[in-house]
């Protein structure tokens, strides 16, 4: 607690201000691996284009094989 403490001071903030500034920090950081991504030019247009292109046969069988397992995402597990 001696480091998270000195940090703190030096910031200026309570200990509980600097862990919940930290743990805000963090949680963006996490989230934004997870939904944000970038692509240079060249990049972005091989992206775009794969989006457009029609799926092949074996894209759209995984996608069926996929959907139909159970239990989905939004459903509740009961055990």
């Amino acid at each position: 607690m001696d480091l998270i403490d000195t940090a703190a001071r030096m910031a200026g903030q309570s200990r509980s201000a600097f862990m919940l500034t930290a743990s805000l920090q963090r949680a963006r950081q996490i989230l934004a691996d997870r939904t944000r991504f970038e692509l240079d030019e060249d990049h972005w247009r091989a992206f775009h284009a794969a989006l457009e292109a029609p799926p092949t046969a074996e894209a759209q069988a995984a996608l069926e094989r996929l959907l139909r397992r159970r239990p989905t995402g939004w459903e509740e597990v009961r055990g």
